[in-house]
């Protein structure tokens, strides 16, 4: 992740889904093998792109990272 683009991400590896979260922007993106995000494949939590089984997949730990950012795109998804 020394690239430009992810220096100026608040990344946090969500481990339970295989992903990273920008805590900024919303934004979720697949981790690569060598645990970098594949940036190409980016889907918003905002625009309630991810799925009802990507949720459900979550852990506890992995769903209260993102929950604040649910919370602000006014989500009415349960926890």
């Amino acid at each position: 992740m020394s690239d430009n683009k992810t220096n100026n991400m608040n990344l946090i590896e969500l481990k339970s889904v295989g992903s990273m979260v920008d805590l900024e922007s919303g934004i979720i993106y697949p981790q690569n093998e060598d645990g970098s995000p594949d940036l190409d494949m980016d889907i918003s939590l905002y625009d309630n792109e991810v799925s009802a089984e990507w949720l459900d997949s979550l852990s506890n730990e992995d769903y209260k990272t993102i929950e604040p950012i649910l919370d602000r795109a006014g989500s009415q998804l349960n926890g």
